[in-house]
């Protein structure tokens, strides 16, 4: 798929609900249950949980405008679950994941030689989270300020429309952080978590292997 380039400013591509989107292809990406069985080694009794994953698809647009990135998620949650109030309270999750290398596996977010790079939104919390991953159990939440990703949602008539947002190329360029270049080829997978079924880490909705996306000029 493309990550389109359009004439728009930050500001208006960051709504999840502005007009500008309806002129941005999408894809509906089908999702299944995370295969968590791999944790066996990390978690035996997580990776015996069979009831994840109740997420069964995700609408995935991408845009730039030159100087910015964006990614806009579209999916049906029953309810938002956007505050913890107890232990066994779980928030709404969404996550766009890249790889750092042409042989990073999107299944076991990378290896050593091969990391990924994620961007990970809780609705419970204000800010996103940068990740950086080389493979499962690895996961490093990091500051957006490392970055400047942000985020915006909005929960509207049974559905969440989230939009993730960041520079093309990050101004500390290194090996963690995941850049874009028009004219090149990437690609990305999701992961969507619901909190009214307590998913929480592993146990979420996955798309599987990258999907490959084209940068437009």
């Amino acid at each position: 798929m493309k990550v389109k380039s359009v004439n728009a400013s930050n500001d208006k591509l960051t709504e999840p609900l502005a007009d500008i989107w309806s002129q941005v292809p999408g894809k509906n990406l089908g999702l299944a249950p995370s295969p968590i069985a791999a944790t066996q080694y990390l978690s035996p009794f997580m990776a015996l949980k069979t009831d994840h994953g109740t997420v069964s698809n995700v609408e995935l647009k991408l845009a730039h405008n030159g100087r910015t990135i964006f990614a806009r998620l579209r999916w049906k949650n029953d309810r938002a679950n956007t505050v913890i109030k107890d232990l066994d309270d779980f928030s709404d999750g969404a996550g766009i994941m890249f790889p750092l290398t042409p042989d990073a596996n999107a299944f076991a977010m990378g290896d050593e030689a091969n990391p990924v790079n994620a961007w990970l939104w809780k609705a419970d919390k204000e800010k996103p989270f940068d990740v950086y991953a080389r493979g499962w159990g690895s996961s490093q939440r990091r500051s957006a300020e490392i970055s400047g990703l942000e985020t915006q949602a909005e929960y509207i008539d049974g559905f969440w429309h989230l939009v993730f947002k960041r520079s093309l190329r990050t101004s500390l360029i290194g090996k963690e952080l995941v850049n874009f270049t028009p004219n090149s080829t990437l690609g990305v997978a999701i992961a969507i978590w619901d909190g009214g079924n307590k998913e929480r880490a592993a146990q979420k909705s996955f798309s599987g292997n990258w999907e490959p996306i084209e940068i437009e000029p």
